[in-house]
């Protein structure tokens, strides 16, 4: 879902103060998240990688994939994300569109933080190269 600047400015304003009710389409996050599934994402002072966020893209579509690194570049802090169902990361993010977390029945396993956490590193370094 595309949204606009001023659209975007309001959800971030009413996401500091309660949680997103949000409607999920495309299955690059199934089997965690089915197309059609309905979630909440609610804003949190900090995230892991494994995570799953929703956050706004570049071009203003908001997107719920995995976090796999947050990271500082050139004084911003960034963070990158991939879709379970994907081979290639997301464009990596200012995390201040990071909208908020999901919370999934039973917490997200900690083998899965670790792949996340690999994965975002091995990125990373191929983009520093």
């Amino acid at each position: 879902m595309k949204i606009t600047e001023p659209v975007y400015s309001a959800l971030k304003g009413v996401n500091d103060r309660q949680s997103l009710t949000l409607k999920i389409q495309g299955q690059c996050m199934e089997p965690v998240l089915d197309s059609g599934s309905t979630i909440i994402a609610a804003q949190k002072r900090f995230y892991l990688p494994g995570d799953i966020i929703v956050f706004r893209r570049q071009d203003g579509e908001l997107v719920v994939h995995r976090l796999l690194l947050v990271y500082w570049k050139n004084g911003v802090c960034k963070t990158l994300a991939k879709a379970d169902g994907s081979p290639r990361s997301d464009a990596a993010v200012a995390s201040k569109d990071v909208l908020g977390r999901v919370d999934v029945a039973g917490g997200v396993p900690v083998h899965m933080r670790l792949k996340s956490l690999i994965a975002g590193l091995v990125i990373l370094l191929r983009r520093l190269r």
